[in-house]
This record gives C-alpha cells, sequence and structure tokens, in this order.
C-alpha cells in the first residue's frame, strides 16, 4: 500500500507460534504532524487471539525444559538484533507518535 505521496506503506504483520499472519483487516497508523499514513497495523480477531494462546501453552513447556544458559543465549541475540535495526525502530516510533527523532533514538538505546 502507499501513501497520498505515492511512498510505500508497510503492512506490520503479526508473527503467532514462530509464523507470520496477516491481519483480516487492519487500520491505518497516522504521522500526528503531517497526516499522512506511516503504516497499517493488524486489528486482531478472536481467532489470533485463540491462535496466539494455543502457541504460548504448547511453548510453556518447551521454554520451561531450556537450561539457563540457553535462555541468556537466545535473549543476547534477540537483544543484537534489536541493536542493529535500532535506527528503523526509531524512526518508526517518530513517524508513528510525532516524536523527535533524537527522543525515539534514545528510548530506542
Amino acid at each position: 500500500m502507499s501513501n497520498a505521496e505515492g511512498d510505500a506503506v508497510p503492512t506490520i504483520p503479526m508473527l503467532i507460534g514462530g509464523a507470520w499472519w496477516a491481519a483480516a483487516e487492519s487500520y491505518e497508523v497516522r504521522d500526528p504532524y503531517l497526516g499522512t499514513v506511516a503504516a497499517w497495523a493488524p486489528r486482531s480477531a478472536q481467532a489470533d487471539l485463540d491462535e496466539a494462546l494455543d502457541a504460548a501453552v504448547a511453548a510453556k513447556p518447551v521454554m520451561a525444559a531450556m537450561p539457563g544458559h540457553r535462555r541468556a543465549e537466545l535473549l543476547r541475540r534477540v537483544s543484537a538484533a534489536l541493536a542493529e535495526r535500532a535506527e528503523d525502530f526509531a524512526q518508526t516510533m517518530s513517524r508513528e507518535t510525532g516524536k523527535a527523532i533524537k527522543d525515539a533514538r534514545a528510548e530506542v538505546a
């Protein structure tokens, strides 16, 4: 999808049970200063909630059985991946909220 200026606008998927899902419905997230569409966010349905809860219940015994050092390793990998994309998160936060980019970068850090 694109906004009125013709810029590509991301449609945000849902991650449920390790798979990306497209929502049946989405709603627009607007830049509060420019009034342009910054993204399309999913409007989750009851079925999405049910799938997410089922996935969480299924994951519980797997995570409970995982040794602490493996969980710590996973958290470090997630932290590194987030740090690599920090600027993307800050730019998105700034567009969605109208927050100054300097403040968005500080919040992401």
